[in-house]
């Protein structure tokens, strides 16, 4: 009775990690590798080859999303940095001369 259990569970482990490692052999012929050792490695390796398929490079040259640039309000000019040093730097000889 026991070993129908156990077969049964071994059964139901073996499929789940088939669909895994499906999934991540689709990964990695999306990313440009067609080799079927990727879905091997991922099967008999488990999470070691799902790390392996997911730090496998992308062979296929993507255009680059363009990101507009942000316009900072808080941005000064340098003189306008300069000045401020300047007023600030005052105030500190005025503290000095009264101490």
């Amino acid at each position: 009775m026991y070993i129908i259990i156990y077969l049964i569970v071994l059964a139901v482990v073996l499929f789940i990690n088939h669909i895994i490692a499906s999934m991540f052999y689709d990964i990695a012929e999306r990313k440009g590798h067609h080799e079927k050792k990727y879905y091997w490695l991922s099967f008999w390796l488990g999470a070691v080859g799902y790390i392996m398929v997911a730090a496998l490079p992308d062979l296929f040259a993507r255009p680059q999303k363009e990101v507009a640039p942000v316009e900072n309000s808080n941005a000064k000019s340098t003189e306008e940095k300069k000045e401020e040093i300047k007023e600030q730097s005052n105030l500190l000889d005025i503290f000095k001369t009264d101490n």
